[in-house]
């Protein structure tokens, strides 16, 4: 028969040691990994990013057409800014994208250089 381990035995504390390295341990290679993945965005996600910029920026254009009629286009720098009067706060550029500096009603709005490559276009 096999003796019951006494009290202060290290069958229990090697157990929680143990227990304790692993539940730690994957902490750690969970952070590790997780703050990894935004580096690792792919070009298809890169684009869907500078597409939804693309979208905000000419909703703002549209903005900026109703509130001053005749005008028929409009300076990236009008419309991007911390300034109360701008329609957009500035968004984060994702790709070492470059937009087009003046919107033109009616067209579409680019970006340009996306990735060093590739040009993205949103048609209102």
């Amino acid at each position: 028969m096999s003796q019951r381990p006494k009290d202060g035995d290290t069958g229990v504390n090697t157990f929680m040691l143990i227990f304790i390295f692993v539940f730690f341990g994957g902490i750690a290679l969970y952070t590790i990994f997780g703050l990894q993945a935004p580096r690792r965005l792919s070009p298809n996600t890169k684009d869907k990013s500078v597409a939804e910029n693309l979208r905000q920026l000419a909703i703002a254009a549209d903005q900026y057409f109703v509130e001053h009629p005749g005008v028929s286009s409009v300076a990236y720098a009008t419309l991007i800014g911390t300034s109360s009067k701008q329609y957009l706060m500035p968004f984060a550029i994702v790709a070492n994208e470059t937009y087009q500096p003046v919107i033109v009603k009616g067209q579409p709005v680019t970006a340009s250089g996306v990735a060093g490559t590739r040009t993205v276009t949103y048609a209102p």
